[in-house]
Protein backbone atom coordinates (compact mmCIF):
# COMPACT_ATOMS: atom_id res chain seq x y z
CA UNK A 1 0.00 0.00 0.00
CA UNK A 2 0.79 3.73 -0.82
CA UNK A 3 0.99 4.31 3.09
CA UNK A 4 3.15 1.18 3.88
CA UNK A 5 6.09 3.38 1.75
CA UNK A 6 5.17 6.77 3.19
CA UNK A 7 5.17 5.25 6.26
CA UNK A 8 8.39 3.52 6.19
CA UNK A 9 10.12 6.52 5.21
CA UNK A 10 9.04 8.54 8.12
CA UNK A 11 9.98 5.46 10.33
CA UNK A 12 12.99 5.39 9.32
CA UNK A 13 13.81 9.26 9.85
CA UNK A 14 12.34 9.07 13.45
CA UNK A 15 14.16 5.82 14.14
CA UNK A 16 17.47 6.33 12.14
CA UNK A 17 19.98 6.73 14.83
CA UNK A 18 18.11 3.19 16.14
CA UNK A 19 18.62 1.69 13.18
CA UNK A 20 22.48 2.06 12.61
CA UNK A 21 23.56 -1.03 14.38
CA UNK A 22 20.96 -2.24 15.35
CA UNK A 23 21.61 -5.95 14.08
CA UNK A 24 18.75 -7.80 12.67
CA UNK A 25 18.67 -11.31 15.30
CA UNK A 26 19.61 -14.28 13.15
CA UNK A 27 16.93 -16.20 14.43
CA UNK A 28 14.47 -13.65 11.90
CA UNK A 29 16.72 -13.98 9.14
CA UNK A 30 16.08 -17.77 9.67
CA UNK A 31 12.78 -17.61 9.55
CA UNK A 32 12.35 -15.53 6.65
CA UNK A 33 14.18 -17.98 4.86
CA UNK A 34 12.01 -20.63 5.64
CA UNK A 35 8.94 -19.10 4.73
CA UNK A 36 9.55 -16.63 1.56
CA UNK A 37 12.75 -18.27 -0.80
CA UNK A 38 12.11 -14.71 -2.45
CA UNK A 39 12.88 -12.82 0.94
CA UNK A 40 16.08 -13.36 0.47
CA UNK A 41 16.01 -9.99 -0.90
CA UNK A 42 14.19 -7.92 1.85
CA UNK A 43 15.32 -4.94 3.09
CA UNK A 44 15.44 -4.85 6.69
CA UNK A 45 14.44 -2.04 8.92
CA UNK A 46 14.51 -1.59 12.86
CA UNK A 47 11.09 -0.52 14.33
CA UNK A 48 9.96 0.82 17.75
CA UNK A 49 9.33 -3.03 18.50
CA UNK A 50 11.70 -4.83 16.40
CA UNK A 51 12.71 -5.68 12.91
CA UNK A 52 10.64 -5.68 9.31
CA UNK A 53 11.76 -7.42 6.27
CA UNK A 54 10.43 -5.80 3.64
CA UNK A 55 10.35 -6.55 -0.70
CA UNK A 56 8.33 -7.19 -3.73
CA UNK A 57 7.53 -10.79 -5.08
CA UNK A 58 5.68 -10.26 -9.28
CA UNK A 59 4.53 -6.92 -8.30
CA UNK A 60 3.08 -7.24 -4.21
CA UNK A 61 4.51 -5.67 -1.70
CA UNK A 62 5.23 -7.79 1.08
CA UNK A 63 6.46 -7.14 4.84
CA UNK A 64 7.19 -9.22 7.64
CA UNK A 65 7.41 -8.43 11.15
CA UNK A 66 9.22 -9.94 13.33
CA UNK A 67 10.17 -8.71 17.41
CA UNK A 68 13.43 -7.37 18.79
CA UNK A 69 14.59 -10.97 19.60
CA UNK A 70 13.68 -12.38 15.81
CA UNK A 71 10.22 -14.56 17.10
CA UNK A 72 7.74 -14.08 13.81
CA UNK A 73 4.49 -11.83 14.63
CA UNK A 74 2.97 -11.25 11.12
CA UNK A 75 3.19 -10.99 7.44
CA UNK A 76 1.69 -8.05 5.40
CA UNK A 77 1.26 -8.84 1.92
CA UNK A 78 -0.64 -6.28 -0.95
CA UNK A 79 -3.79 -8.08 -2.29
CA UNK A 80 -5.84 -7.05 -5.38
CA UNK A 81 -9.11 -5.65 -4.29
CA UNK A 82 -11.17 -8.53 -5.80
CA UNK A 83 -8.78 -10.83 -3.05
CA UNK A 84 -10.53 -9.59 -0.41
CA UNK A 85 -13.13 -12.15 1.06
CA UNK A 86 -16.86 -11.49 0.52
CA UNK A 87 -17.63 -10.80 3.88
CA UNK A 88 -14.88 -8.05 4.13
CA UNK A 89 -16.34 -6.58 1.04
CA UNK A 90 -19.91 -6.15 1.95
CA UNK A 91 -19.12 -5.42 5.85
CA UNK A 92 -17.46 -2.24 4.07
CA UNK A 93 -19.98 -1.71 1.64
CA UNK A 94 -22.50 -1.94 4.65
CA UNK A 95 -20.51 0.27 6.91
CA UNK A 96 -18.69 2.78 4.65
CA UNK A 97 -21.53 2.91 1.70
CA UNK A 98 -19.65 5.92 -0.11
CA UNK A 99 -16.39 5.24 0.17
CA UNK A 100 -14.32 4.43 -2.14
CA UNK A 101 -11.97 1.19 -1.58
CA UNK A 102 -8.11 2.43 -2.45
CA UNK A 103 -6.11 -0.44 -1.75
CA UNK A 104 -5.68 -3.57 0.69
CA UNK A 105 -3.30 -5.69 2.19
CA UNK A 106 -4.02 -9.34 4.36
CA UNK A 107 -1.61 -9.54 7.41
CA UNK A 108 -1.56 -13.04 8.59
CA UNK A 109 -0.69 -13.80 12.30
CA UNK A 110 1.79 -15.54 14.32
CA UNK A 111 -1.25 -17.27 16.15
CA UNK A 112 -2.95 -18.42 12.50
CA UNK A 113 -5.70 -14.84 12.17
CA UNK A 114 -6.41 -13.20 9.19
CA UNK A 115 -7.13 -9.46 9.24
CA UNK A 116 -7.33 -7.57 6.70
CA UNK A 117 -6.30 -3.73 6.33
CA UNK A 118 -8.32 -1.78 3.83
CA UNK A 119 -7.44 1.89 3.19
CA UNK A 120 -10.79 3.54 1.98
CA UNK A 121 -11.61 7.21 0.67
CA UNK A 122 -14.58 8.66 1.87
CA UNK A 123 -15.68 12.36 1.73
CA UNK A 124 -12.04 13.55 0.76
CA UNK A 125 -10.23 11.49 3.64
CA UNK A 126 -8.55 8.46 3.53
CA UNK A 127 -8.57 5.99 6.40
CA UNK A 128 -7.06 2.60 7.01
CA UNK A 129 -9.81 -0.06 7.99
CA UNK A 130 -8.73 -3.29 9.83
CA UNK A 131 -11.11 -6.06 9.77
CA UNK A 132 -11.17 -9.55 10.64
CA UNK A 133 -11.85 -12.44 7.59
CA UNK A 134 -15.29 -12.51 9.01
CA UNK A 135 -16.20 -8.85 8.29
CA UNK A 136 -15.83 -7.82 11.78
CA UNK A 137 -14.56 -4.02 11.91
CA UNK A 138 -11.65 -4.26 13.89
CA UNK A 139 -10.72 -0.13 13.75
CA UNK A 140 -12.24 2.30 12.00
CA UNK A 141 -9.25 4.38 11.21
CA UNK A 142 -10.21 7.32 13.18
CA UNK A 143 -11.37 10.15 11.04
CA UNK A 144 -9.03 9.73 8.54
CA UNK A 145 -6.77 11.92 7.30
CA UNK A 146 -6.78 15.15 4.48
CA UNK A 147 -6.52 12.69 0.93
CA UNK A 148 -7.45 15.01 -1.60
CA UNK A 149 -3.73 14.87 -3.15
CA UNK A 150 -3.74 11.39 -1.92
CA UNK A 151 -1.37 11.82 0.46
CA UNK A 152 -1.22 11.51 4.23
CA UNK A 153 -1.36 14.30 6.61
CA UNK A 154 1.03 12.47 8.79
CA UNK A 155 -1.55 12.77 11.80
CA UNK A 156 -1.46 9.04 11.80
CA UNK A 157 2.13 7.73 10.84
CA UNK A 158 0.84 4.17 10.30
CA UNK A 159 3.19 2.70 11.86
CA UNK A 160 0.08 0.87 13.86
CA UNK A 161 -0.44 -2.48 13.07
CA UNK A 162 -2.36 -5.40 14.56
CA UNK A 163 -1.55 -8.77 16.57
CA UNK A 164 -2.68 -11.72 16.39
CA UNK A 165 -6.01 -11.64 17.62
CA UNK A 166 -6.58 -8.43 15.43
CA UNK A 167 -6.05 -5.79 18.20
CA UNK A 168 -3.68 -2.41 17.35
CA UNK A 169 -0.22 -2.37 18.06
CA UNK A 170 1.05 0.75 18.38
CA UNK A 171 4.42 1.92 17.43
Amino acid sequence: MKTIGMTLIALIMAIGCFAQGAAVPKAAKDDLQKRFASGTAANWEATATGYEAEWSDGGSEIAVVYDSKGNYIMTEREIPLSNLPAAVANSLKTAFPAAKVMEAESQEHSKGATTYQVEIKEAGKLREITLDAKGTLLDKGGNGTDGSDGSDDGSDDGSDETDQNGNRIHH
